[in-house]
């Protein structure tokens, strides 16, 4: 609404007028101030089910291998080294669309990285 048209409503429309734009401003406040904490929820919830998923999907693997070497003690530290690594670092293991880095950010050489701890030991 043009200024000049809400100057000829009566003061009472005026007024009306008045107290719902207040009202939206403070909702979209609230929002403003809402989103950003949601928005962090939510990473921290699917990065919570990405360590489920992945603890489900391994486990089992690693499992099988400490029965194997139950009885070789610094094989089972490693292998409890190579579990918090897989899981820490799952994201490294899954395929990225061509030209994507991890932050999915474009990249002339998105290249897969070896950062973790066990890759290099």
């Amino acid at each position: 609404m043009e200024p000049d048209a809400f100057q000829q409503l009566p003061p009472a429309e005026q007024g009306r007028i008045q107290e719902e734009m207040a009202a939206l401003q403070r909702e979209l406040q609230e929002v403003l101030i809402t989103l950003p904490r949601e928005a962090r929820r939510q990473r921290e919830e699917l990065r919570r089910l990405d360590r489920l998923v992945t603890a489900a999907a391994t486990g089992h693997l690693i499992d099988e291998l400490r029965a194997r070497w139950a009885d070789v003690p610094a094989v089972l530290e490693h292998l409890a080294e190579v579990e918090r690594d897989v899981i820490d670092n799952a994201e490294d293991f899954l395929p990225r669309p061509k030209g994507r880095t991890r932050s999915g950010s474009c990249s002339a050489a998105a290249a897969p990285r070896r950062s973790s701890r066990t890759a290099t030991r």
